[in-house]
């Protein structure tokens, strides 16, 4: 008897390790990596736009494609201009300092993985909010939808649709690219102050 209570325990134990095999995620899965980019890119350029420094965001996106080379112009002239109106004096290098970050909550509704490309549909949500929080120009609250692609085992955002996007600063074109110009930065930001 006691051999069949220990048979039946081992037995149990083995089905919901199994279990949780099958169902769980692992950190090395294609949807855990999938994920992973889609996350690394917000915590990415939130950073940046928060510390005013420019960072290389590259390694999440497909810079093949014009959106998401284009995503990365904005991001530095974003920061350029925040710098330089600081500079400036327009506002305060405090004002720009004191800033909170927008807590993200991400739940995927869907992710379709085809062989190297993936469509994943996310629900991005405010999280936890203190203090005086920035809102990341670059979060669309709501449904986003991105497509992936395996470029060299690493999954890169080709493009990234939302609602709002064709109103959106950060998608003035994706069919040209934009050119990073200081001087028309720095002209914007004077105009824009005066």
């Amino acid at each position: 008897m006691n051999k069949r209570i220990k048979f039946l325990a081992v037995t149990i134990l083995l089905i919901i390790i199994g279990g949780y095999i099958y169902f769980g995620e692992s950190p090395n899965s294609t949807e855990a990596k999938i994920k992973n980019s889609i996350e690394g890119y917000y915590d990415c350029f939130y950073s940046a736009w928060m510390n005013w420094e420019p960072s290389n965001c590259d390694e999440y996106l497909d810079l093949s494609s014009i959106q998401s080379y284009n995503k990365t112009i904005v991001l530095k002239v974003i920061i350029e201009q925040g710098r330089y109106a600081a500079e400036k004096k327009y506002t305060s290098q405090e004002t720009l300092d004191s800033r909170e970050i927008y807590e993200l909550i991400y739940e995927y509704v869907q992710v379709d993985v085809d062989g190297d490309h993936a469509e994943v549909k996310v629900d991005i949500q405010q999280g936890q909010v203190s203090g005086r929080p920035a809102y990341p120009y670059f979060v669309t609250f709501g449904e986003n939808i991105f497509h992936l692609k395996n470029i060299s085992g690493k999954w890169l955002i080709q493009s990234h649709d939302y609602p709002y996007m064709d109103k959106e600063f950060i998608e003035r074109s994706r069919t040209e690219k934009i050119i990073f110009d200081l001087r028309k930065i720095h002209d914007n930001v004077d105009r824009d102050y005066q």
